[in-house]
């Protein structure tokens, strides 16, 4: 059968076809025409020879057969015209029902939906439809008259092939449904014999066939759930009428599950019940569920307790988890009997006591139990995951953990450190203690506890260390050596220079007396500054430092005396004058840092030969593997892995002595016999020695357990959380799951979300910093980070994110959440914009006010100045012109002229209190010096002025700020202080411009200083902070005070 490709030829076949049959007949019929008049003429020659040569009877018999051939000759060409002519229609009017039917099977095979194929018998394809081409990818002429089984051999042996088979060999009807490996697809397959080859319909039904197979999947889950479920399982219509129940029901009330299923379950329950508590089927329809106990009637006629939850399974069907509770009733009445003085003790105590029921899930306890969760008892009842849900996310799995191991090993004590979420929304830090009590056969009934609340503690602890770390970082990030030591010369705190200079130890330095430091002839000029320390409070010294191996080293020492845990302490730090021992100090400093930073490792870190023998191991080492260092040294590598390890997880010597660094996960034998998951990272030096750097991943082999296990629960957090969450993979970033919050805050849908990556959502010009931020993230921390995102719309917000690893569908996975604080940064960026519009307010005031008190000071000093210097030349020349010998005039006229010299020394002081001339004109070194000096003349008190600058010139505004400072500090000090020493120096380091300025008066409270608004101080603060500079105060009291400033240095000139 032709293809629907080649239906314009077949219908100009026919015409073609009728034409040629029209010509043969008129060939044959002249033929046979020409055929009978020779015959006739024959004859009739042959009748007159006969009548010439014989008889004329014979001759005339002869005619009248001729005559009669001729005759029929003649009919017979009157009957071939004849047909000629019937001929002719008959084909035509048979081609045009030919091609009217074909047209019509054409277009009804065509519309159908399905695809079609005729196959004759030789398994050739005679005709296909549309659909079928385009489900098999072919065309119509590269399969019209091939051989299916030639074209797709892939389908021989296949169901579909012996199907076409049966088919055609027993004439009957075939049906299947079959899958075809070639193209991954399901097809259903209608096969119709005939005895000329076979037609098929097929179609695509791989759709239908995995939602099929996914729903039989299911409903074979479920329902193996539902059989194997401890608890009773009971569904039953919204009649009430039973449905389903599972074996548990069944061994639980003795019944067959035919006695129960078709029944009404008011049949089971007990009558007086069902008043109290009726099935309340109604209020399960429209969505409630229900919790409650009652009696269910046995096969045996007896009663059992049960707890039923009950709830809305699917329009028509309602589902009950039915438990028999009559242990737990025989329990609770062991156990729940409170006495009234425990409960005084629990009301009394500050502890938060709580009383959980293993056995009922419920926890009770005192007032502050339920305070603590924002509630009144009767409230809402608490149980376990109550608990938890209050516990900080990180730490939650930890307390599972830890809880079900306790009652695997029937610990009865257990404590535990966590976080607790209050009602404010703040995590508090508890402390809990709690006993757990089990029944003879080791069930767990009940665990008492008590909560102790003890943020603050921790808190202080907390600052304690981190004070005690940042004075530990700045004492060891000294250029020189630290030193503290008591009046008896015993040392209490030094920083690690001082062991790396001197190469004495540790304990060598703490049985050493200051003076072993030095030479013989400078141990008395030592001995005295250190006392002079203790009594004035500070002294320095220059001598020379004496280090264990005999050398020499000038060094400049500094001591301040300070009260330290309630003794008289000298503190003080000392500087290498030699530019070369600084540079042995520093190579020193570095071998020591590297030694340190080896044994301080949290890795093992194991020095081998070529046949891996230990040849050095750190202590984290050791500690790993049991071993001590002696131990160690000598033991081959090999030694330590398990036999069946050497084999499946053998040592790659090779690719390291190809030069290959190898990283690979294998265990190690402890020295206790116990294995370890270990990873290893491994190489070859250029000495010919094995590095290697051994990692304990016990833990996070079991941190990745505990994540697989609860990634589910995850889920369930996730998809609910009001706050925007998403996953990401790593490391690629590419996002694969978000929740409906971030759906609604980024604009994006889901489909749209699943086609992004994270970079997608930062504005281009923040790319470069995410992608160096998430490089620094932690794996096994919240990482907390404040970012700008960009919405679909556009726009942009700021997120604070929280954001930690997990394993996700067996993948590496970021776990994000994202808090909006657009309103937030808005508001602190304009309450910054503000500040710093009121910071360079106050700078131009300040300058104009320095400016105008500069204009003051010269008109004073030229104007008024020079007035009352003319006054006093015209009274000295007034006074020797009156020539009197009158006392009194002589007399007024010389108080008028100590009147005059007092004014011109008043006038010169008010202009110089406004702007000194000097600062001007000499610059601020020499300002002040001479500030100190007319200090020193005013108030008595000593001040020394040390310039470690040089000679230079600083910008206008630096120079002004230092001498107002400087200006201010002394009035305080003149103030306050009673100082008799003021020491002052002037220095640059790391272009900063230096004041430090130390007095040894009476001293402040520098906490209270800093909750008072005081003008000088604060003037002080704000002189320093609008030139982009720090300042400190520091004091203790009846010992003096320190106050440090540092402004960036804008150097003008450099003079030396």
């Amino acid at each position: 059968m032709p293809a629907y490709s080649s239906s314009k030829n077949e219908n100009s076949a026919i015409p073609q076809k009728n034409t040629q049959q029209h010509n043969f007949f008129a060939l044959w019929n002249k033929a046979l025409l020409n055929a009978l008049l020779l015959c006739s003429l024959l004859s009739f020659l042959f009748s007159l020879i006969i009548y010439g040569v014989s008889n004329i009877g014979f001759a005339s018999l002869a005619f009248v057969v001729s005559l009669l051939m001729f005759f029929a000759g003649i009919y017979a060409y009157h009957i071939a015209s004849k047909k000629k002519y019937i001929n002719k229609a008959l084909p035509l009017s048979y081609s045009a029902n030919l091609d009217s039917s074909e047209n019509n099977f054409r277009s009804l095979i065509e519309s159908v939906s399905d695809a079609f194929v005729a196959i004759d018998k030789d398994w050739r394809c005679t005709y296909l439809n549309k659909k079928a081409c385009e489900i098999l990818n072919r065309d119509a002429e590269s399969l019209l008259g091939k051989n299916i089984w030639e074209e797709f051999p892939d389908g021989i042996n296949m169901p579909f092939y012996e199907a076409y088979h049966k088919a055609f060999d027993t004439q009957e009807f075939q049906r299947l449904e079959v899958y075809y490996p070639p193209m991954d697809k399901w097809f259903e397959n209608r096969i119709y014999p005939s005895k000329a080859g076979i037609t098929i319909f097929f179609k695509d039904v791989s759709e239908i066939k995995k939602i099929t197979l996914a729903l039989q999947q299911n409903e074979e889950k479920y329902r193996l759930l539902i059989e194997r479920a401890s608890d009773g399982i009971v569904i039953i219509s919204v009649e009430g009428i039973i449905l389903e129940v599972n074996d548990s029901i069944v061994a639980m009330m003795g019944y067959d599950k035919s006695a129960l299923i078709g029944h009404h379950v008011s049949e089971f329950l007990n009558d007086e019940e069902i008043k109290t508590i009726p099935l309340r089927i109604n209020e399960l329809m429209q969505g409630k569920s229900f919790l409650y106990e009652r009696n269910v009637l046995k096969k045996d006629g007896s009663f059992l307790m049960v707890e039923v939850n009950s709830k809305m399974a699917s329009k028509h069907t309602l589902i009950g988890f039915v438990r028999d509770i009559t242990e737990r009733k025989k329990a609770e009445e062991a156990i729940n009997k409170p006495t009234k003085m425990f409960e005084l003790i629990a009301e009394a105590t500050n502890d938060i006591i709580w009383d959980h029921d293993f056995v009922t899930n419920v926890t009770q306890g005192n007032k502050k139990l339920y305070n603590l969760y924002g509630i009144n008892p009767g409230d809402m009842v608490i149980n376990f995951e109550t608990f938890i849900s209050h516990i900080h996310p990180a730490e939650r799995e930890g307390i599972r953990y830890r809880m079900k191991k306790a009652i695997e090993s029937k610990a009865s004590l257990v404590t535990e450190l966590f976080h607790f979420k209050t009602t404010s929304g703040e995590y508090r830090i508890f402390y809990d203690r709690a006993n757990i009590r089990y029944s003879n056969d080791g069930t767990p009934l009940r665990i008492l506890g008590a909560m102790q609340d003890i943020t603050d503690t921790e808190n202080f602890k907390n600052q304690l260390i981190k004070e005690k770390e940042l004075s530990d970082s700045i004492i060891n990030s000294m250029p020189g050596i630290f030193y503290l030591f008591n009046s008896q010369g015993k040392y209490l705190r030094w920083n690690k220079n001082l062991e790396n200079i001197t190469g004495f130890t540790n304990e060598e330095i703490k049985n050493m007396n200051p003076i072993d430091f030095f030479i013989d002839e400078e141990k008395d000029l030592v001995a005295k500054k250190i006392a002079n320390v203790f009594t004035n409070g500070a002294d320095t010294v220059e001598a020379h430092f004496v280090l264990k191996n005999g050398e020499q080293i000038p060094y400049y020492f500094t001591g301040l005396a300070i009260n330290y845990e309630g003794e008289n302490c000298l503190l003080g730090m000392g500087l290498d004058f030699s530019d070369k021992q600084k540079a042995e100090k520093a190579i020193l400093k570095s071998e020591e840092k590297y030694r340190v930073i080896v044994e301080h490792a949290t890795d093992g870190i194991f020095m081998a030969d070529n046949e891996t023998r230990f040849i050095d191991v750190n202590t984290a080492g050791c500690r790993l593997l049991g071993y001590t260092h002696e131990e160690l040294v000598g033991k081959k590598f090999t030694d330590l892995i398990p036999k069946e390890d050497k084999i499946s997880n053998p040592v790659k010597l090779e690719l390291l002595q190809k030069g290959e660094s190898v990283i690979n996960e294998r265990r190690l034998l402890h020295k206790d016999g116990t294995l370890i998951e270990v990873e290893i990272s491994a190489q070859l030096l250029p000495d010919g020695r094995y590095q290697s750097f051994i990692r304990d991943i016990s833990e996070r082999k079991r941190a990745a357990e505990k994540i697989l296990q609860s990634e589910q629960k995850y889920k369930l957090m996730f998809d609910n959380n009001p706050l925007p969450m998403w996953m990401t993979t790593l490391p690629g970033l590419d996002i694969i799951d978000v929740n409906e919050a971030a759906i609604k805050q980024y604009g994006y849908s889901r489909e749209e979300f699943l086609k992004l990556n994270t970079r997608q959502l930062r504005p281009v010009e923040d790319l470069e910093y995410f992608l160096a931020e998430v490089a620094k993230m932690q794996s096994d921390k919240i990482n907390v980070r404040v970012w700008r995102h960009k919405r679909k719309d556009g726009s942009i917000i700021h997120v604070e994110t929280y954001s930690h690893e997990i394993v996700y569908e067996g993948q590496r996975a970021w776990l994000g959440l994202s808090h909006d604080i657009t309103e937030k940064t808005e508001a602190k960026e304009l309450l910054q914009k503000s500040y710093n519009d009121i910071r360079e307010l106050a700078s131009s005031l300040q300058t104009i006010r320095e400016d105008e008190r500069t204009i003051i000071a010269r008109e004073i000093h030229d104007e008024l100045g020079q007035q009352l210097t003319g006054l006093k030349m015209d009274l000295h020349w007034l006074s020797k012109k009156i020539n009197s010998h009158d006392v009194a005039i002589i007399k007024k006229m010389a108080e008028s002229k100590l009147l005059i010299n007092a004014t011109i020394d008043s006038v010169r002081k008010i202009a110089t209190d406004l702007r000194p001339s000097i600062l001007d004109d000499l610059g601020l070194l020499a300002a002040l010096e001479w500030q100190g000096e007319e200090f020193e003349k005013r108030s008595g008190t000593n001040v020394t002025f040390i310039n470690n600058t040089g000679e230079i010139i600083v910008k206008p505004e630096i120079a002004t700020a230092i001498f107002r400072i400087y200006q201010e500090l002394l009035t305080n000090i003149n103030r306050h202080a009673r100082a008799s020493e003021i020491k002052v120096e002037l220095g640059i380091e790391k272009e900063h411009l230096i004041f430090n300025l130390q007095d040894n008066g009476v001293g402040f409270n520098t906490e209270e200083i800093k909750n008072k608004k005081t003008l000088g101080l604060l003037g002080i603060k704000e002189r320093t902070l609008l030139l982009g500079g720090t300042y400190d105060f520091k004091s203790t009291l009846g010992k003096g005070s320190v106050t440090s400033i540092s402004i960036p240095l804008g150097v003008k000139d450099n003079l030396q």
